[in-house]
């Protein structure tokens, strides 16, 4: 299983970790790891990814990192009817 979560680190630094475990008691054991043995001061939101989960589903998740991306220069999915009226 996918998993994603928010972290901060002792020096400010805000990120999303995306990693992979075998079920929620290994993914919250992981979180716990990023705490006690990476040093981040703040994990939180943990949420396991779907298969096929895009872009789209991690700014829904994730909506407090999503605020601090520029997603003018994201290339968004085409639909198919864009596709289609190209041709």
């Amino acid at each position: 299983m996918r998993w994603a979560v928010e972290y901060e680190s002792s020096s400010g630094t805000v990120g999303l970790c995306i990693f992979s475990a075998e079920d929620l008691n290994a993914a919250q054991r992981y979180v716990d790891a990023m705490i006690e043995e990476y040093g981040h001061t703040n994990v939180f939101n943990l949420n396991q990814l779907t298969n096929g989960a895009g872009v789209e589903e991690l700014y829904r998740l994730f909506p407090r990192s999503a605020k601090v991306v520029d997603r003018g220069i994201i290339p968004r999915k085409k639909s198919s009817t864009n596709s289609q009226s190209r041709n």
